[in-house]
């Protein structure tokens, strides 16, 4: 007896991989975001200007910034300081003498800080509204969830992973009409 081979289990096996790879790729990213840079922001310097170290302070004091300007904590002294926010909402951890440290608002507000290890070194920043810009003032757009390349390339997909199963199909019913034909016909009726 001869094996049979079924055209059938290749289609099984392709037609869900097509619908995955298809689900996929209708999955894309909705809304598309290019994010910018910023260039250096205002520096506030951990100054130590004479021996006594009670005189060691941040500099400026205060410095007034829009939301999602960067701010650079540069220290120029000889002793570690930290930038850390009274309210805990950020903490540079220890910065080495020439180390320096990057904070970014996010939202409007105003932000006290100090230095853990100089407690008397104190500052403040004034956070604004974030400057609008030509691009703000345009809504993004969000990429259409489906577009007509996609549904090309997904009809594509479905098509190539089908194309098997229809050949296959097209291949049995062949055959089987050609088996068909060729039956031996009985010369007794009714056998």
């Amino acid at each position: 007896m001869r094996a049979r081979f079924h055209w059938s289990g290749i289609g099984v096996a392709l037609v869900p991989a097509a619908l995955a790879l298809a689900a996929v790729t209708l999955a894309g990213p909705v809304a598309q975001h290019t994010p910018t840079a910023h260039a250096e922001g205002p520096t506030v310097l951990m100054v130590e200007p004479g021996t006594n170290f009670r005189s060691w302070k941040f500099e400026p004091a205060t410095i007034q910034v829009a939301a999602n300007e960067a701010i650079v904590f540069k220290n120029a002294g000889g002793a570690a300081h930290t930038v850390t926010a009274q309210s805990g909402g950020f903490d540079s951890g220890n910065i080495n003498a020439g180390g320096e440290f990057t904070w970014t608002p996010k939202t409007a507000s105003t932000f006290a800080y100090y230095c853990v290890y100089h407690p008397w070194m104190t500052g403040t920043i004034e956070v604004t509204a974030p400057a609008k810009t030509a691009t703000d003032a345009a809504p993004e757009k969000a990429a259409p969830a489906f577009s007509a390349g996609r549904l090309l390339f997904v009809l594509g997909v479905i098509g190539a992973a089908a194309a098997p199963v229809f050949a296959g199909g097209l291949l049995l019913v062949g055959l089987t009409v050609q088996a068909i034909k060729r039956r031996p016909t009985s010369s007794h009726p009714g056998v």
